[in-house]
């Protein structure tokens, strides 16, 4: 099995950059043909894969403006296809329906060549440049629902038609880690066909999905299943199984009792099942460090926001240098006050590595040298405390929001887990307040609007060689779903990362972003993961997954034991 450190280290060699920039990394224009994607396998798909997952979705919607939350690709991710895809050992962006592309005016402007003859499914015509224009301006369009619109709306200024096979990406300022927001595992910009949407209305196309990839949608039973056929000689990859069904199993023990009896040969488990799975002689799949597991502190905002409460401990004000004094040691204290490797050995039966921080897997380049994940030290943290004023607790009680989540089911128990540590060391009280995602709060809601509120989080990293890709989301003041504090410090470094296009620079940045992160105690961190899938390996010989990404994908990958 790999480990954090390694493969990340792996994509730290590499950037997006590297792969598409100007030479010595400079400002300048600059063209780059990446290396040909994979021939199509000499193949004929034959036999049936059945996985079971927690999830096809939140809303199990098909059409990438109207998808509200990235596990959808779950599904998507078979029918579509994207203009770059990543290359899961590397990090680096290879061609996709791409075949090469130029940045140009110092990361301004995007050019982007199309593969000619690359035919949508079910005779719908082939892909041309009009499909690439009108699926961008629908996904940042007025009525687009999709997590990815808030990202790139911000900043894509307008896309335009060259020529059939030629479009241009104009961007609102430079960003010289564009291409890596477009790849595959970002899943922020699936092609859709232009005819096919208007001919048949959104309605019909998200429940009937027409795309280019190596997976045809035929069959979608809702809440309960969707059915995969392969497509015959793919211009990607073929691929080997003929038929692919994903049931929706809510219930854990289940989606491990069908996969005992041979009603699937996958199965999504959580590591409390890990035991149970390798008594009876399953195998796994592993996705290395594919969630990154913190608690979040609510409440800590801008000033300038009508939610902005300073009395909330560790929040502080930042106008008032003793308030942030104190609010710093109680976040110290809070983290401080919790075992990280005591949640890895119980809640992950002993895999995956405490983190410094969240976002950046242990091991990175982008990580400090001298940045490590804090000591358990509950009298330290108890210390801090009385100092910063709460000697006997805050007087106040905490929401500790226990919300599951499709491929990070370990959100609860991380954080029961922190509550009780909070409790027994640090004499807080704790209220648990079980939740669903769905309606858990707006994204955009979730940090700002609940101040006293706490909750377990497992990031996704995602393999690639420039983190502000999934920062983006999550960082700035600016960001859909700020998910760890608004601080001016912190949207600078993000401003000064993006259009800094100098790769040893960048690094730079990232680690002073890391030291800021680490040192202000924004969240407590607990540890990078392995996402679990348990397999029957009579059925599945092998079926290679990206690091970094919980989701299972790239169903064309899954290789037959027989």
């Amino acid at each position: 099995m790999r480990t954090a450190r390694g493969w990340l280290t792996l994509l730290g060699l590499i950037g997006v950059l590297g792969a598409c920039g100007a030479p010595g990394g400079s400002a300048g224009p600059a063209t780059t043909t990446a290396p040909e994607a994979a021939a199509p396998a000499n193949t004929t798909p034959t036999g049936r894969l059945a996985v079971a997952l927690s999830s096809l979705g939140s809303n199990e919607i098909y059409l990438p403006w109207l998808d509200t939350a990235r596990e959808s690709w779950i599904v998507q991710g078979a029918v579509y296809e994207f203009l770059v895809y990543t290359n899961v050992g590397t990090g680096t962006v290879e061609p996709g329906l791409a075949e090469r592309w130029e940045m140009e005016d110092g990361g301004r402007q995007w050019r982007f060549f199309l593969r000619q003859g690359i035919p949508f499914q079910d005779g719908q015509g082939e892909l041309t440049a009009d499909d690439v224009k009108y699926s961008a301006e629908m996904v940042v369009g007025d009525h687009s629902v999709t997590f990815a619109k808030p990202v790139l709306q911000e900043m894509i200024d307008q896309v335009e038609v060259v020529g059939p096979y030629e479009v241009v990406f104009h961007l609102k300022q430079p960003i010289v880690t564009f291409l890596g927001y477009l790849t595959d595992l970002q899943g922020m910009l699936g092609i859709a066909s232009k005819r096919y949407v208007e001919a048949v209305g959104e309605k019909e196309a998200a429940a009937h999905p027409i795309g280019t990839g190596p997976f045809r949608l035929v069959e979608y039973k809702r809440q309960q299943s969707v059915t995969l056929e392969a497509v015959d000689g793919h211009w990607r990859r073929t691929p080997r199984f003929r038929t692919v069904v994903l049931r929706r199993v809510t219930d854990p023990a289940a989606r491990l009792a069908m996969l005992r009896s041979g009603d699937v040969d996958v199965a999504e488990i959580p590591f409390k099942l890990k035991r149970e799975a390798e008594a009876v002689g399953l195998g796994f799949l592993r996705s290395d460090a594919a969630a990154i597991y913190h608690v979040h502190l609510g409440g800590q905002v801008l000033p300038s926001r009508d939610t902005f409460d300073p009395t909330v401990p560790w929040v502080g004000d930042p106008r008032d240098p003793a308030s942030q004094e104190r609010a710093l040691k109680v976040r110290q204290a809070l983290d401080l006050a919790v075992d990280k490797q005591a949640i890895v050995n119980s809640v992950f039966e002993g895999e995956g590595v405490p983190s410094a921080y969240p976002w950046v897997v242990p091991g990175s380049e982008f990580v400090p040298p001298d940045v490590v994940p804090s000591p358990y030290d509950p009298e330290r943290a108890r210390q801090l405390l009385a100092e910063a004023g709460y000697p006997e607790g805050f007087g106040h009680e905490i929401e500790m929001y226990l919300v599951p989540f499709p491929g990070r089911g370990e959100m609860v128990d991380v954080g029961e887990a922190v509550a009780g540590y909070w409790e027994r060391n640090l004499g807080l009280q704790v209220r648990r307040v079980p939740a669903e995602w769905a309606t858990f709060a707006p994204q955009k809601e979730r940090p700002r609007k609940m101040a006293w509120a706490t909750w377990a989080y497992g990031a996704i990293p995602r393999p690639s060689a420039e983190p502000a890709i999934t920062m983006v989301s999550w960082l700035t003041s600016k960001s859909p779903n700020n998910t760890i504090a608004e601080t001016p410090k912190l949207d600078e470094l993000y401003g000064r990362i993006v259009t800094e296009p100098d790769r040893a620079k960048r690094v730079q940045f990232y680690r002073e972003l890391g030291e800021l992160i680490h040192d202000q105690h924004y969240v407590v961190p607990i540890a990078a993961v392995p996402g679990l899938y348990a397999i029957n390996s009579k059925a599945v010989a092998s079926w290679p997954l990206a690091p970094g990404e919980p989701y299972i994908h790239g169903y064309e990958n899954a290789v037959p034991a027989r």
